[in-house]
């Protein structure tokens, strides 16, 4: 008997600080300075600034200007201590002109987003689109993918399209671990348009 109580007590010190920590996180809201889209990450990420073309050829976009700055990339990136499973976010802001983002349709969105997998053939892939008033559109491409180490991992893509700017959201993360799933469903719904 006191050999079942210790196991029981062992075991829920181990269970609560784990519960503890994941109630303890607060998300914070992350917006480029001239994004139109912002959405909550359970930390601030880390971010560069990201330049004109100046011969150097960027994702997403058709023909930005030479010089400035003319957008930023975020990234969250964390690894779970116990398991190994990784969770990593990527978000792309980039200014763009009416034309380009007139011109961008369903087709060329999910052909953007299928270009940051490189290589990455997805399993129950789903893709959705939807267009709102002017230049409002939004493309996401989901599915799921065996990683070097055989666990599955879960991808989703986003494609937003401002009035003003674009941005582009990839997440993947160890679909078991669901500290990373909660992350996930908390990082999508929060995902919104906030205008200029």
């Amino acid at each position: 008997m006191k050999y079942l109580i210790a196991t029981l007590l062992i075991a829920l010190s181990i269970a609560l600080p784990a519960q503890a920590q994941q109630k303890e996180i607060s998300f914070v809201r992350y917006s480029p300075a001239e994004g139109e889209y912002s959405l909550l990450l359970p930390e601030a990420p880390s971010a560069e600034t990201l330049w004109g073309k100046q011969g150097k050829t960027l994702p997403f976009i058709g023909d930005p200007p030479f010089f400035g700055a003319i957008g930023e990339r975020a990234t969250f990136y964390q690894t779970d201590r116990n398991t190994g499973d990784t969770f990593d976010a990527t978000i792309t802001f980039l200014k763009a002109n009416k034309d380009f983002l007139k011109s961008l349709d369903q087709k060329k969105m999910i052909a953007a987003l299928d270009s940051e997998l490189k290589g990455i053939t997805l399993d129950r892939r789903e893709e959705k689109f939807t267009a709102g008033s002017d230049t409002l559109k939004w493309a996401t491409l989901t599915g799921f993918s065996i990683s070097n180490d055989n666990s599955l991992v879960f991808y989703a893509l986003h494609y937003l399209v401002g009035l003003e700017s674009i941005s582009v959201i990839k997440m993947s993360f160890a679909i078991e671990n669901k500290t990373y799933q909660a992350y996930y469903d908390k990082i999508s719904k929060s995902i919104v348009y906030s205008g200029k």
